[in-house]
Order: structure tokens, then sequence, then C-alpha cells
């Protein structure tokens, strides 16, 4: 796991992104944190100028060293589709172009897309799957509640932390609750390495 740790080396409380670290304290930073924390000139600035000191989980870092880990990406698999993926499947399938077999480790994994639907009351629903088995709590539906589902384009997101063992894929599936149709499109997936 990529650990980013700050330590306040001053005699007064610091803030970064609302979050107050005292004297001599050290904060973990959550993985849903870096990215904000490797934007903050403030805490860039700091961290040239020993008020901060980042460390790896181990040891603290110099300067250099600690702005490096706090600016460094993780590694990321992206995936987006723009073309329209149309389905009448009532059981999970495999949304074209969206299965990667990763490296083993610990991935925070997001998909975003749109769905409409054909039919009213009609749900089309989303998960991510681990080796051919759905993920717990993954699952997410566009539901058309209005009626008018000509016009109904809802937005669906999911995502999850979960460990790969380096053979498994990682895969999007969608499905709806009738077999009346579904389309998917404007898909994204981002797969980021956190350890």
């Amino acid at each position: 796991m990529i650990i980013k740790k700050i330590k306040n080396n001053t005699l007064t409380d610091k803030t970064y992104n609302g979050q107050v670290i005292a004297p001599g304290e050290y904060y973990q930073l959550s993985v849903e944190e870096f990215h904000v924390f490797m934007a903050d000139m403030q805490l860039l600035a700091d961290i040239d100028a020993g008020d901060i000191i980042v460390n790896d989980g181990n040891s603290d870092l110099s300067a250099d060293e600690g702005r490096r880990r706090i600016v460094t990406r993780l590694p990321v698999v992206e995936t987006s589709e723009t073309s329209t993926f149309s389905t009448t499947s009532t059981t999970p399938v495999l949304l074209p172009g969206f299965s990667k077999v990763v490296p083993a480790g610990t991935y925070y994994m997001a998909w975003s897309g749109s769905i409409k639907m054909y039919e009213k009351q009609q749900m089309g629903m989303v998960a991510l799957f681990k080796g051919g088995v759905k993920m717990d709590s993954t699952a997410r539906h566009g539901h058309d509640i209005s009626g008018h589902t000509h016009l109904a384009r809802l937005v669906v997101h999911t995502h999850c932390i979960c460990e790969m063992d380096g053979t498994e894929a990682c895969e999007i599936r969608v499905w709806s609750n009738t077999a009346s149709g579904m389309d998917v499109f404007e898909s994204s997936w981002e797969i980021i390495q956190i350890g």
C-alpha cells in the first residue's frame, strides 16, 4: 500500500484541505485525498521550507523526496468509450472494452456512464465484477420513475477498493430488469493502484 503521511514540524497548527494538524503530529492521507493534497501549493511550499515533513510509512523523507512523494500520481489504467452499447439482457453481460487483468495489488476502481431505458419503470443496472463474480455493494441502477423514457438519460457511478491477484479480470457488466432493451454510453473507467 502506498502511504503518504505529513508531519507538522512547527510550533503552531497547520491546516490543509480542512484538516488541522497539531504541532509534532503526523497525519496520514487517505487515498481519496491524494489528488487534493498534491495540488495544495501551500503544502508544497511548507514542505520546501521544512515546516512539513513527509513520511513514507517507514521513515521521514528529505524535502525533495517528500515533495516528490506528495505530487507523484498513482499508476492508473483508464478506459473511455463514447460509442453506445445496446443490450436486452436481464442478466449481467460484459460492457465491451471494460475487462482488464491488472498486476497483483490493491486498487481503487471507479466507473461512470449514462444509461437510457425504453420502458416505463425500467431499471438499468451496472456493477463491477472480479474474476466473474459481482463485487459486494457495487451494483448501481438508473431507474426511470418519470415515465418519460424517451427523455431519460441517467448518469450512473460505482466504485470500490479491492485486492487483485494478478490473474483475475476486473470487469464492468450491465443488465436490465426487463428485456425491452437499454443503451449504455459515455462510459469512463479508472483503475488506480493504491498498494
